[in-house]
This record gives C-alpha cells, sequence and structure tokens, in this order.
C-alpha cells in the first residue's frame, strides 16, 4: 500500500510507506533506476505506527490505498497528524452510488488475515454515506473533490478481469480507453457504475 510523502520545505527529501515488502522493493529499485535514491527515505511499517523520526510534512498522497484497509480510521488518523499546518493531503478512493466491500479467495498484499469463511478483505468502494461517515470525520471536509467513473456500468470490472487473465495486456490503449469510457459527474451519487473520488484536505 503505497504512500509517498515530500515536504515543500526540504524537496530533496521524499518517504514512501509501504508495508507490503515486496511492492516496497520494486519502488527502491524504480528510485534507483531514476537515481533518486539519495532523496528517498523507505518504511515498512505500517503508517497508523510508523514514527517516520517524528517528522511532519506539507504534502502527502495516497492514490488508491486506504480502500485496501480494513479499518482505515487508525491510518488515516496517523496521516492527519503527520501533516504540518497548512499542509495538504492528495487522496483517491474507489467509489459507487451503493457502496460495497470486495473480499477474495487470496491475500493480495501478504497483509490481511482470513475471514470465518476463508475470504479476505480487498478493498472498500466507497459511497456518500460511507464517505462521510469514514474518511471526513476523521480528515473534515475536503477543500475539493472531484469524481470520475466508467460511462457503462460494469466496463471497469471486465476490463480488470482481462488485465488478471494473464494474457497479453495492451496497456497503451488505457488513455485512450479513460477518454473514450470515463468521465466527471457532479457527484458520487450520480455515478452509473464503478468511479474514483479524488479529494484535496488542507491541514
Amino acid at each position: 500500500l503505497p504512500l509517498s510523502y515530500a515536504r515543500r520545505s526540504d524537496v530533496e527529501h521524499a518517504w514512501f510507506v509501504n508495508p507490503d515488502t515486496s511492492d516496497l522493493q520494486t519502488t527502491r529499485r524504480w528510485a534507483d533506476a531514476l537515481s533518486l535514491s539519495n532523496r528517498c527515505g523507505f518504511s515498512d511499517v505500517p503508517i497508523e505506527s510508523n514514527l517516520l523520526d517524528g517528522q511532519r510534512f506539507e504534502a502527502i498522497t495516497s492514490i488508491s490505498v486506504f480502500e485496501h484497509i480494513v479499518n482505515e480510521g487508525p491510518a488515516l488518523a496517523r496521516v492527519r497528524s503527520l501533516l504540518a499546518p497548512g499542509g495538504t493531503l492528495l487522496l483517491t478512493l474507489p467509489c459507487t452510488a451503493q457502496g460495497y466491500d470486495q473480499f477474495r479467495d487470496y491475500d493480495e498484499y501478504n497483509l490481511a488475515k482470513p475471514d470465518a469463511d476463508g475470504r479476505y478483505f480487498f478493498q472498500r468502494f466507497y459511497d456518500a454515506a460511507s464517505l462521510r461517515d469514514r474518511v471526513f470525520s476523521i480528515l473534515g471536509e475536503p477543500r475539493q473533490m472531484t469524481v470520475y467513473g466508467e460511462s457503462e456500468p460494469g466496463y471497469f470490472g471486465r476490463n480488470a478481469q482481462q488485465k488478471m487473465r494473464g494474457l497479453p495486456y495492451p496497456f497503451w490503449r488505457e488513455g485512450y480507453m479513460m477518454g473514450r469510457h470515463f468521465r466527471t459527474y457532479p457527484s458520487i451519487d450520480a455515478l452509473p457504475g464503478e468511479g474514483v473520488v479524488a479529494l484535496e484536505f488542507v491541514n
């Protein structure tokens, strides 16, 4: 679950927090390949218990992370505490008009425990009510919010299934696909299918 942190007052340094150690190693390799390792810190300690050297940050980004945490409350509270006064949090989460949780029969990130039925929590799709109850109640009201989603219900799921089949997948077409099959909506309630909400919070 990669989270990246950076401070405007110290642009030479950014932290990447990811308790999935194998995925964090991939991030390290990218930083090495781009000659950025000396400007980055890496931690595999979950954010809710991560001290991060007692630092506070002027910018925090989290792209599609918190929906994979069964109880995201403590992690969100910790992120808020890490923001410096006036700091900005940029956050994206999946959303639908009617929220629900997804489960799988395997542990995607090697971090979860199975439930009584042997299923692993995978991710949460937020509706307007759960977004307010689970996120805004901790982070406050966002300064900006944009909702983006599929124009044809089920399109995103079918495309995701194609990726998971292990067949050659044409990643080159994704920009075209997003422009043709996805658009902005005035609210989460207006979504005909699955979407993503982008949020900006200021401490």
